[in-house]
Order: C-alpha cells, then structure tokens, then sequence
C-alpha cells in the first residue's frame, strides 16, 4: 500500500529488537498487546526475512531474560510462527540461528512447552537447518542446543530420528 512500508517494517522491528536485548528493557516488551502485535507482524510479514529475524530474536531474548515469560506468546501462536519462518527462509543462517535460538529458550521454560514444539514441526525444521547450514557455527550451536534439549526428556527422544 505504501511504497516505504517494508523499510517502515524492517526499522521499527530492528528497533524493537535491539530493545529486546537492553536488559532493562527487556520486561517493557512483554504484555499481551505487544506480544499479539509482535506475532502479528510475524504472521503478516511472513515473506520479509527481517521482520522474521527480528521477532525470532525478540522471542529468544524475551524467553532468555524476562523475568516473567508471558503466556501471550504460545496464546498468540510464537511457536508454530518461529517454525513457519523457518520453513519459509530456509536458505538464511541468520534467521535460522535466531529461530533455533527462540526454540531452544523456549523449550528450555517447560516440558509441556518442549512437547507443543514437537508437536508443530521444530524437530523436523531444526534438522533440515542444520542440513542446510552445516558450517554455520551459530545456527549450528542453537538447533543443536534445542535437540539436546529434547533429548533430555525420555519421552520425547524418540521424536529425533
């Protein structure tokens, strides 16, 4: 609709993100309307990689250092987004670094969280990441942490075949 929209998309996520990774900041971006607004942006933006990194990246540091994690994110559908852009961007390391990050914290929250990722694909999405970037440390080092942390849950090990 407007011609600046998308580098209007990409600032204003870049400017949340690096928010996100100001510790006292961090528990601002938490309430319900700026998480739904975030998954949102996530959900409507599916095509632009950086909207999809950001968010990515936002969920992770939210997950890494909030003191308390919202319920907005899984309510909002987090999880089944952060597999959606993984399987849309496939070919960016960066976006799949920070999606395996996000997935890896927030599996690291609970059990029942880790056995709702399984449940949407990230198993399947982590393992095509590391196929496809597998000389990619980062990406290698947050897809390889969330399978490690499936691992550590008998009744999910299984799931990684």
């Amino acid at each position: 609709r407007f011609p600046q929209e998308r580098k209007l998309q990409d600032a204003a996520m870049s400017a949340l993100r690096n928010l996100a990774g100001a510790p006292n900041c961090i528990n601002k971006l938490t309430s319900a309307e700026t998480i739904t607004s975030l998954i949102n942006r996530m959900k409507n933006c599916s095509e632009n990689e950086s909207v999809q990194i950001s968010t990515c990246c936002i969920i992770w540091n939210i997950y890494t250092h909030a003191t308390k994690i919202p319920s907005s994110i899984i309510d909002a559908g987090g999880g089944i987004h952060v597999v959606k852009a993984m399987q849309s961007h496939m070919e960016s390391g960066k976006l799949l670094e920070m999606a395996c990050g996000a997935l890896w914290s927030m599996a690291s929250k609970s059990d029942d969280m880790m056995k709702d990722l399984v449940t949407l694909g990230a198993i399947d999405a982590v393992t095509c990441a590391l196929v496809m970037h597998p000389k990619t440390s980062s990406t290698l080092e947050t897809a390889c942490g969330f399978l490690a942390s499936v691992c550590t849950k008998d009744d999910l090990a299984d799931a990684i075949k």
